[in-house]
């Protein structure tokens, strides 16, 4: 019979070394697979430190690499629910409850940890689906200005329908499933460009 495989603990998460990174999403019949809380203290950082941090674990940076990162970053702005005001350093969020620094970063490194297993798949995901649409959405553009070089009657406004239509598609879906402007804003430049 096999056993469902188990969480890290915070030993297994809090070492220096990142595990392979998950490749698909947990299927939603799993036991473990539950609706996540973003309430982290990684969840309350704004958009763009969230961001950075995904980008840094999908680079391969270490957790302690990004822990220590992390603690010399400043707040740009005020963090109500993490009790912090434009020009703290992030470090306060896990030094104020702790009983030391080492504990401290001890806990941050861990929170890292977690939220590869947790929030981080779901980056990837979407950066992995977005990435997708990007390059079909590319192919499509150099197909059009192929066929504009050889002058193939109708072939250019056809292709030009067809790269809007992906364009359109892409956009929706980001729509709908996707919380970050940045991404629609890519989208929406790329449209520009075949205008």
């Amino acid at each position: 019979m096999n056993e469902p495989a188990q969480q890290p603990g915070p030993a297994d998460l809090a070492t220096n070394q990142n595990p392979t990174p998950p490749t698909s999403p947990p299927s939603s019949s799993s036991p473990s697979h539950r609706p996540k809380s973003r309430r982290s203290r990684i969840a309350c950082l704004p958009a763009h430190v969230r961001e950075e941090i995904n980008q840094k674990l999908y680079d391969g940076w270490q957790f302690q690499t990004i822990g220590d990162w992390l603690y010399d970053q400043v707040a740009d702005r005020d963090i109500p629910d993490l009790n912090l005001k434009t020009g703290d350093r992030y470090c306060l969020i896990w030094t104020r409850p702790a009983k030391d620094a080492k504990a401290a970063r001890e806990t941050c490194r861990y929170r890292i940890a977690r939220w590869y297993y947790t929030h981080y798949p779901d980056w990837l995901r979407e950066h992995v689906e977005t990435s997708r649409a990007i390059r079909v959405f590319e192919r499509a553009q150099q197909l059009s200005s192929s066929a504009k070089e050889k002058i193939e009657p109708g072939s250019i406004h056809g292709a030009d329908a067809f790269l809007r239509a992906l364009l359109l598609d892409a956009i929706a879906n980001l729509r709908d499933d996707n919380k970050n402007p940045d991404k629609i804003i890519e989208l929406v430049n790329a449209w520009a460009k075949i205008r």
